[in-house]
């Protein structure tokens, strides 16, 4: 991920009313950007060129992914108004998750309204968010020692290239982390 391939994005985002194309891994490969310019700030002595340069790249890092999803969201919510639906092939992992829940918040909401105009007493019914799954298939990285899940099941160690199904706990920190990635099935 670089400052280049975020602005080629948002620039595609903020060119067309439509939602364009990402990489699933968007926001992770995107965090670790962020993550790596931190790092390298804090190492660097803040009165350097350097420095004020690296940190005026990163503010404007926030500018961009802030528009960039406050405009994927907002396209997101107008698609599910206007009934339309967002083929997953345009969303990233965490838009998905999201998505789901627009919809499923949008068909409760036409719900009540279907009640209340046939005369009907709306039924009051949870929302359901959408369910996180138990356990999620990994592929890993980088090699790690043995890790302990929620269940005290010691799972590992793995190596690189190892595949694996571990409790959704564990499995979420891994791939904030970078040391795993979703392996994903249908």
């Amino acid at each position: 991920m670089s400052y280049a391939l975020l602005y080629e994005a948002w620039k595609r985002e903020k060119e067309s009313h439509e939602l364009q194309p990402i990489d699933r891994e968007f926001y992770s490969d995107l965090s670790q950007y962020v993550k790596r310019q931190r790092e390298e700030l804090q190492m660097l002595d803040e009165k350097t060129l350097k420095a004020r340069l690296l940190s005026e790249e990163h503010e404007r890092v926030k500018k961009l992914l802030s528009d960039l999803i406050h405009s994927r969201y907002r396209k997101m919510f107008n698609s599910v108004l206007d009934g339309k639906t967002n083929p997953s092939a345009l969303l990233t992992s965490e838009e998905e998750v999201s998505y789901s829940g627009i919809s499923s918040t949008w068909k409760h909401i036409e719900d009540v309204l279907k009640d209340v105009l046939r005369g009907r007493i709306p039924a009051v019914r949870g929302v359901k968010p959408a369910e996180k799954p138990k356990r999620i298939l990994v592929r890993f990285l980088k090699a790690i020692p043995a890790i302990i899940g929620p269940d005290m099941k010691a799972y590992g160690p793995f190596n690189e290239e190892d595949v694996a199904s571990l409790p959704a706990e564990n499995a979420e920190v891994l791939l904030k982390r970078g040391i795993a990635m979703e392996v994903l099935t249908r």
